[in-house]
């Protein structure tokens, strides 16, 4: 009994967390001439410990489709789209978890593939 309530008070707080960051959560994606950096903020406050990497790291720039995939009960579930900067084995993503569109995906990452000098590998 005790396991079934401390389940649905995670759930609670994961549906909580998930609303407040939509609407006062920013993502903050860094390049600088030194270092690459990706965090998440809630009114100013970093939500989760930032990703980083030196910036002569990044090495490949994928733009992933829409894709699904088969879920355990064998349902299909949906994977957004997103970004990904790889810098060495670290994985920077952006996607529509981010509240980012399919344009502002694609305008994005073309502006990142001319900043970086980066062709943008297309991945399923």
């Amino acid at each position: 009994m005790a396991l079934f309530a401390i389940c649905h008070l995670g759930v609670g707080l994961g549906l909580i967390w998930s609303i407040l960051f939509s609407l006062l959560g920013k993502v903050r994606l860094r390049i600088t001439q030194s270092s690459i950096s990706l965090s998440y903020e809630i009114l100013w406050l970093l939500c989760k410990p930032s990703l980083t990497a030196p910036r002569q790291n990044i090495a490949k720039l994928e733009r992933t489709r829409l894709s699904y995939k088969t879920d355990s009960e064998g349902g299909s579930v949906a994977i957004p789209p997103q970004i990904n900067i790889w810098a060495g084995t670290k994985k920077f993503a952006l996607g529509a978890k981010d509240s980012l569109s399919v344009p502002e995906l694609d305008w994005l990452a073309q502006n990142l593939s001319s900043w970086l000098n980066l062709p943008i590998t297309l991945e399923q």
